[in-house]
């Protein structure tokens, strides 16, 4: 369909190329949550962000954990309702199930690693209604911390792309951790069992064990580095919260 689309030289035959390319490949994953965006886009029927209403419903995926304790991951996109960039709410489904927490069985405590990006205006207002939803007493049983995932420094672009010295990276992977305006955010009850010693122990570990202590890490060691924190801090977080449900919801659930 390229090369066909190229010979044509036209923008629209291009387009439609790939829309049959694509076609093709989706039929695959028929029920897929971007084939259900891309059938309500082409209807023309969206009046709001709302991927529950638009039948991306959470679903269990593993579990881990000990013979003590266990934790379920769901899939889980986030679960806001947004017509407007600058607001957004919580929907009351999941303040059910939040609710329903109190008397269940099997869940307790709900753990939601948010992964969408707090410093995007497009993304603020669902980080902060998910965010500050946990400090109502009603929904005690949930726990949000934020993990940036869409930054600079995450993606070790400039400025930081040039920082190869070690200890300078490291500096800064604990300062932007501590700064919610570099796309972090902990309630003051887990910073206070993160920071500093948690946070401290397991650099210093990472570096040893997997880079051997080298002065000088490569951009590509520098992302293996934050990956493998996040794993580390992800379970820490678990067990911080005794969790018994956890998500990392991004703002779909298909990442």
């Amino acid at each position: 369909h390229e090369k066909a689309a190229r010979e044509s030289g036209a923008l629209w035959n291009g387009l439609i190329s790939d829309q049959v390319a694509l076609t093709k490949m989706f039929k695959q994953h028929a029920n897929g949550p971007l084939i259900k965006m891309l059938d309500i886009l082409q209807e023309g029927g969206i009046q709001a962000f709302d991927p529950i209403a638009h039948q991306y419903l959470p679903s269990k995926l593993y579990s881990l954990g000990t013979s003590e304790r266990k934790a379920t991951l769901l899939q889980l996109p986030s679960p806001t309702h947004q017509e407007a960039i600058h607001r957004a709410t919580v929907i009351e489904e999941f303040k059910g199930f939040l609710r329903e927490c109190d008397h269940d069985r099997y869940v307790k405590t709900h753990l939601l690693i948010n992964l969408q990006d707090r410093t995007s205006w497009r993304e603020h207002a669902r980080c902060a209604a998910l965010e500050d939803l946990q400090h109502l007493d009603e929904f005690d049983p949930l726990c949000v911390v934020t993990l940036a995932k869409d930054t600079e420094f995450y993606h070790q672009l400039a400025p930081y792309a040039q920082n190869h010295h070690a200890d300078v990276f490291i500096q800064h992977f604990k300062d932007h951790l501590q700064d919610s305006s570099a796309g972090f955010y902990f309630p003051v009850s887990i910073a206070n069992q993160l920071f500093p010693r948690f946070v401290d122990g397991v650099m210093a570990t990472i570096h040893r064990v997997f880079f051997s202590n080298r002065n000088v890490l490569s951009r590509e060691h520098r992302l293996d580095f934050i990956e493998i924190f996040y794993l580390f801090l992800q379970l820490k977080l678990i067990e911080i919260c005794k969790a018994d449900s956890f998500s990392l919801t991004c703002k779909d659930g298909v990442d």
